[in-house]
C-alpha cells in the first residue's frame, strides 16, 4: 500500500521535466523547473506527507523511495551538470541545497515564520519564487561571465596579445 502511495506522489523532477517548454534557454529551464516545483509541493498535501515521512522513518520502502527517485531525476542531472562542466561550481550540490530548501520552506510554513519570512502567505511565497529566480540568476550569470571572459580572451589573442599578457588580465 505504502509503495503504490508513494508512486502516486513522488518522482516530481522527471514528470517536470517531461513537461518543460521547449525552444526555452538552459536558465529559464532551471527556474521552471524549481518554480514548478514550489507549486507541485504547494498543492500537493500527498507530495509533503511523502517527504515527512521519508524523513522521519527509515524503512526499505522510503530507502527504495529515495533511490528510485535519483534514477528517475538522472537525465535532468546529466543535464545540469554538463551545462555546468568545468565552470567550478557543483551544481549537484547547489541544485540540492536549492531543493531540499524548497522542501523545508514548504514543508515548515505552518510551524511559524521562517527568517522572518511568512511562506504560509501569499507574500512569502511570493517571496520564495523570487528568492529562488534571483539564486538561479546568479548560477546562470557566472556562467555568462565566464563565457564573456573566454569571448574576450579569444579576440585578445586574434590581434596577437601574448598568453601571459592574457592570463595577467583575464581570469578564465
Amino acid at each position: 500500500m505504502f509503495s503504490k502511495y508513494t508512486q502516486k506522489y513522488d518522482y516530481w523532477l522527471g514528470s517536470l521535466a517531461e513537461n518543460l517548454p521547449k525552444n526555452v534557454s538552459e536558465e529559464e529551464s532551471y527556474l521552471w523547473i524549481m518554480d514548478n516545483l514550489i507549486t507541485a509541493l504547494l498543492k500537493n498535501k500527498g507530495m509533503q506527507q511523502l517527504l515527512i515521512w521519508e524523513l522521519s522513518d527509515d524503512n526499505a520502502t522510503t530507502r527504495r523511495t529515495s533511490k528510485l527517485r535519483e534514477i528517475v531525476n538522472e537525465p535532468s542531472i546529466r543535464m545540469l551538470e554538463k551545462t555546468f562542466s568545468g565552470r567550478g561550481l557543483d551544481i549537484n550540490v547547489i541544485s540540492a541545497m536549492m531543493i531540499s530548501g524548497i522542501y523545508y520552506l514548504v514543508l515548515h510554513r505552518n510551524r511559524s515564520l521562517f527568517c522572518d519570512v511568512d511562506f504560509n502567505s501569499k507574500a512569502g511565497k511570493d517571496r520564495l519564487r523570487l528568492g529562488v529566480k534571483q539564486m538561479s540568476s546568479m548560477l546562470f550569470a557566472q556562467i555568462n561571465r565566464q563565457k564573456e571572459m573566454l569571448q574576450i580572451a579569444e579576440r585578445l589573442r586574434s590581434e596577437g596579445v601574448s598568453e601571459e599578457i592574457i592570463g595577467k588580465c583575464i581570469p578564465v
